[in-house]
């Protein structure tokens, strides 16, 4: 969504609620495609974290029985058991998955799994349920593991918050208690999309796993909140332990030009709404990991801003600060990300095309150099205010039902949020392409 701005009063906000309460988007041959394409390009610039051979490794060929040296997974869930299915054919099925399509795993052809919670409601339609399922693995001992990593492939689409209900959740002492991690990978959360077709995550749980005899971890579907959550589907294929032996490995995970947890940020924006240099400039948001098994000392997260001609004109280097390894972190479940916002001092002189480049380097050496640095490209316009780029958003946006039971929907709204750090302008039209 664009604004044609030539200027926009101050103060005056379009709210940005993506409320999907119950909404339901049939997932489209083309949508599916898409999904396979996008996991095309995962795959292909993806770094597995697990760095060491693998310990343990299920691909599913002989079903829940498991074929790995430790013996059968076990599963549960609210549909009396039928919610976790071996694929078949037509899986994921159900009247909203539309059959979207096999999981695309390296071994997708001798048996995956699927949480099939549309096609376990689609047979209680109308009268659908929220789900919860678990899929457990056998004991394993780990206790030659100093940083274990828990990587697999999967492949999903969720309904109906935004949040993901999905999470890894791993047990040393037999379950007496689990320790929680989000399994979403690095997709962005988002009811009714599906996931890149595969979609390979990886999850540290040294803190709660490592050199530990007896550890078991599962897959859990909507354990969190038990509400909300109740069609689509979650394929899991190729689920392995690895352990890290990558010393050193600082990645930058994502790029954001504004503060998206304040004011959002927009990939076109009129240059009067420019934040000035006197205000601070340009903010640049970055996210980053420490991906090895060591602690890193001294780290300086780099903005570089360069024009349409790849031309470096503004550099900011960042406060040194240091980054525990997942191993050595105090608090577990250990935040696996974390974000750097800088007021970079730059403003644009003129409107045109820029990028914004973020790197992370530290003391140490970094062992996968190709991951430490990410840019993204930015409009500064005349007149237009956007959040988006210029392809089609292709999503079907639905009231929410009420929750008395009838046949009533509540009061549902869908809009975009425009944050104006300058006054003297004024909105006059808004444009949905």
């Amino acid at each position: 969504m664009t604004v044609s701005l030539a200027t926009m009063s101050f103060g005056q906000r379009l709210d940005e609620q993506y409320e999907f309460g119950n909404s339901l988007s049939k997932m489209t041959e083309a949508e599916a495609k898409a999904s396979n394409e996008m996991g095309q390009q995962v795959l292909a610039n993806t770094t597995t974290r697990g760095g060491g051979g693998a310990g343990f490794c299920e691909d599913f060929s002989n079903g829940f029985d498991g074929n790995n040296p430790y013996g059968a997974w076990t599963f549960e869930d609210s549909g009396d058991n039928t919610i976790w299915q071996m694929a078949d054919a037509a899986s994921p099925a159900g009247e909203w998955s539309n059959n979207a399509g096999t999981l695309a795993s390296n071994t997708a052809a001798n048996g995956w799994v699927i949480f099939d919670c549309d096609k376990y409601n689609t047979v209680l339609s109308p009268d659908y349920v929220d789900v919860i399922g678990y899929l457990t693995s056998p004991v394993i001992d780990m206790s030659e593991m100093n940083a274990p990593v828990v990587e697999w492939q999967h492949y999903y689409r969720y309904c109906c918050f935004s949040a993901t209900p999905l999470t890894l959740e791993v047990t040393a002492d037999g379950g007496e208690n689990w320790t929680i991690f989000s399994a979403h990978g690095n997709f962005a959360e988002s009811a009714n999309s599906g996931s890149p077709n595969p979609l390979i995550t990886g999850v540290d749980i040294s803190c709660v796993a490592a050199n530990e005899l007896e550890v078991q971890f599962r897959f859990a579907y909507n354990s969190s909140s038990a509400t909300g959550y109740s069609h689509y589907f979650w394929g899991l294929d190729d689920i392995c332990l690895y352990d890290n032996e990558i010393a050193n490995d600082l990645e930058v995970q994502q790029v954001t030009n504004g503060d998206v947890l304040n004011w959002w940020e927009y990939k076109s924006t009129p240059i009067e709404q420019a934040i000035t240099a006197a205000d601070g400039g340009l903010v640049v948001g970055t996210m980053f990991r420490n991906n090895g098994i060591n602690d890193q000392t001294n780290c300086i997260v780099t903005i570089d801003i360069l024009d349409g001609a790849l031309s470096v004109i503004h550099t900011y280097d960042s406060n040194a600060f240091d980054i525990p390894a997942n191993n050595n972190s105090p608090v577990c479940p250990n935040q696996p990300s974390d974000t750097l916002y800088l007021d970079t001092g730059w403003e644009p002189e003129s409107t045109g095309t820029y990028y914004v480049r973020s790197s992370i380097s530290a003391d140490q050496v970094d062992d996968i150099f190709e991951n430490n640095i990410l840019e993204k490209v930015i409009y500064y316009t005349l007149d237009i205010y956007g959040h988006d780029d210029t392809g089609a958003l292709n999503q079907e946006l639905d009231p929410r039902e009420s929750d008395d039971g009838g046949t009533f929907y509540d009061p549902t709204g869908y809009a975009s949020f425009f944050h104006c750090p300058n006054t003297g302008s004024i909105a006059y039209g808004i444009e949905v392409i």
